[in-house]
């Protein structure tokens, strides 16, 4: 079936390459903000796609925008392996995932140049009364906030997508999948989906119009954006369900096989389905805002959106209200998406008059349109800066890292137990070693990679290190956390191992017993044989509990009918910790001492794994 299925997107590559060779001699010549001339494009791409058509992605496209126009697009592959239907970049719809984020600040800043919301103030201010919002702190949170991902919201995974027939209205779905917030507002970028559906809604509530509607008429329409839809309910548009890929996953086979489309409740965080060359569109209307204003009244407003509007240190990228920043051969703004089963990139280069649109119908294509986008836009020659004299110890920057984004309540938080980090080692005086890259300190806590040219910096207060930025924020992995996380581990070996020691125990003397025809009856005093039986059933009803929510998480059912299972949890465990306090409390009878031991250590490890699963939100109602 692979074999086949590459034969065919091999055929539509080579169909791709004759359709687009005439098309590209109308063009005059060009180059990307990187250096790739007009004439080596297509060859640079085709190189790239080769490396993942057929094998981990069945499609993909490409559009750039040079000059104000499209002046290179190109599908790959297939958006129906089955059919034999190509992938079209004028035509084949993708689904945009996070770029959608990019039109919901966009909403938000026109809204701004109308006087109609404040990006400082208090997004109370524009919420309905009664509005249920978690706020921790005195702190307000900001719409400036929610665009730089710094309103300090927990993530959350639950419900992250839905099913075709259960989309819920946006102020629903921001109830159901409500995030506590578990930063001050203003402390460090911590990338949220509840931030983007939180400003969606306000743009809704001020605009007093359906968000998707809003963004139709004001974005989409007016960048020319004709088949491009917000909408989480797709049946609404024609166009977007006869024209859409079908999604694509890897088979553990190593076969691709189709999947699920994707439904994102909270929608202004990224339910936007459209084409590459629409996407492209958007990039043109962001060059041409100067000259020809259509998504701004006023000419300098794209100027305002794509200006720094938080760094943690001001020679490092980061965020441009909503839009992400790059260091290349000029400033850069971009965003990626992903949904469960799609892949995009965006991103324009205003200096450059330069935009470039890609999208995949595979997770796994993320890396290929990311690494190809970049190479567009990156450093035509990478120019190291000259280190100032005395700068800090580059050890004091030592340790391991992690991003802001992490979920910080309720059973999600499983996810999370064997979390990624990013070491930072100290080389030498001068340079440190960052997840294997090597970094030059040019400034105090500054560094420049010596591969890139990109810089990354450390943020210090009162002599200690509090975040590390690289275009994203993350926080050193305190001692707290490694003794919460390496105790978790110490008590599930240790819990492992006396279940099937004690699992072992109880068949080798019953059958030891029952040969011997020595099966002995208690009459007198605690049967612990029997509770410890008890107590591990329980165990085995608590993790196929667990299993179930693990799936239901990734199956996309919506925290309602995970809090059933949430109930049980918290039955179950009552019942463990009874029986198993009667295990232990059982040792005060005279027994041998292989058995005692046997015995204690499950009942004594049995209470403190639940106290850890306890650690662990597996009896926690919160999502």
């Amino acid at each position: 079936m692979k074999k086949l299925a590459g034969l065919f997107i091999a055929i539509a590559v080579v169909m791709n390459l004759f359709s687009m060779k005439a098309y590209a001699e109308e063009i005059k010549e060009w180059e990307t903000p990187s250096g790739i001339s007009s004439e080596e494009i297509e060859t640079v791409c085709d190189k790239a796609f080769a490396g993942y058509i057929g094998d981990s992605v069945a499609g993909g496209a490409i559009a750039i925008v040079k000059d104000g126009r499209i002046v290179f697009e190109k599908g790959y592959g297939y958006a129906d392996i089955k059919n034999r239907i190509t992938v079209d970049p004028k035509t084949t719809v993708f689904e945009y995932g996070s770029v959608t984020k990019l039109f919901t600040w966009i909403s938000a800043m026109q809204l701004a140049e109308q006087e109609m919301l404040d990006l400082n103030a208090d997004i109370r201010n524009y919420l309905p009364n009664g509005f249920k919002l978690k706020m921790n702190f005195e702190k307000p949170i900001t719409m400036l906030n929610l665009m730089n991902h710094q309103a300090g919201y927990d993530d959350y995974l639950i419900h992250l997508f839905s099913k075709a027939n259960e989309i819920p209205d946006l102020k629903s779905s921001l109830y159901e999948n409500q995030a506590d917030q578990v930063h001050e507002p203003g402390f460090a970028m911590s990338y949220s989906n509840y931030s983007a559906g939180l400003a969606g809604y306000i743009v809704q509530c001020v605009s007093k119009e359906p968000m998707y509607q809003y963004v139709q008429e004001h974005i989409f329409d007016a960048a020319g954006m004709e088949h491009t839809t917000m909408n989480p309910d797709i049946s609404t548009n024609e166009y977007v369900q006869e024209h859409k890929s079908l999604a694509y996953k890897m088979q553990d086979s190593g076969d691709l096989a189709e999947a699920r489309w994707s439904y994102v409740p909270m929608y202004p965080a990224g339910s936007a389905n459209g084409t590459v060359e629409e996407l492209a569109e958007f990039g043109i209307a962001l060059c041409n805002e100067d000259e020809n204003p259509v998504l701004f009244k006023n000419k300098g407003s794209v100027e305002k959106l794509l200006s720094a509007s938080y760094r943690a240190k001001e020679e490092v990228s980061g965020i441009a209200h909503g839009f992400i920043e790059y260091d290349g051969e000029f400033k850069t703004y971009w965003h990626n998406g992903g949904t469960e089963n799609f892949s995009t990139f965006f991103a324009v280069v205003p200096e450059a008059d330069y935009a470039i649109a890609m999208a995949a119908n595979t997770e796994a294509g993320m890396s290929l349109i990311q690494e190809l986008g970049f190479q567009t836009v990156q450093k035509k020659a990478v120019t190291l800066e000259k280190p100032e004299d005395n700068l800090p110890d580059t050890k004091n920057v030592e340790g391991k890292y992690k991003d802001f984004r992490e979920v910080h309540h309720g059973i999600s938080q499983l996810f999370y137990l064997f979390p990624e980090a990013i070491k930072v080692k100290a080389v030498n005086n001068t340079q440190i070693s960052v997840a294997g890259e090597l970094y030059t300190q040019i400034k105090p806590y500054l560094y420049q990679s010596v591969k890139t040219g990109i810089k990354s910096g450390f943020v210090v207060e009162k002599g200690k290190v509090v975040k590390y930025s690289n275009m994203i924020d993350y926080i050193p992995v305190t001692w707290k956390e490694n003794i919460k996380r390496y105790i978790t581990y110490i008590i599930l070996v240790c819990f492992l191992l006396s279940f099937f020691i004690q699992v072992i125990y109880l068949i080798g003397t019953s059958v030891r017993n029952r040969i011997r025809g020595t099966e002995r009856v208690q009459i007198t005093g605690i049967n612990k044989k029997r509770w410890a039986i008890f107590s591990l059933a329980g165990y085995l009803a608590l993790f196929s509990n667990i299993y179930i929510i693990i799936n239901k998480i990734l199956s996309w059912e919506n925290f309602s009918s995970i809090r059933i299972h949430i109930f049980v949890n918290y039955g179950i465990g009552i019942f463990v910790m009874i029986t198993s306090g009667i295990v232990i409390f059982s040792l005060r009878q005279k027994k041998g001492r292989l058995e005692k031991f046997i015995y204690g250590s499950y009942g004594i490890s049995s209470v403190f794994m639940i106290i850890t699963l306890g650690m662990w939100g597996v009896f926690n109602f919160m999502r």
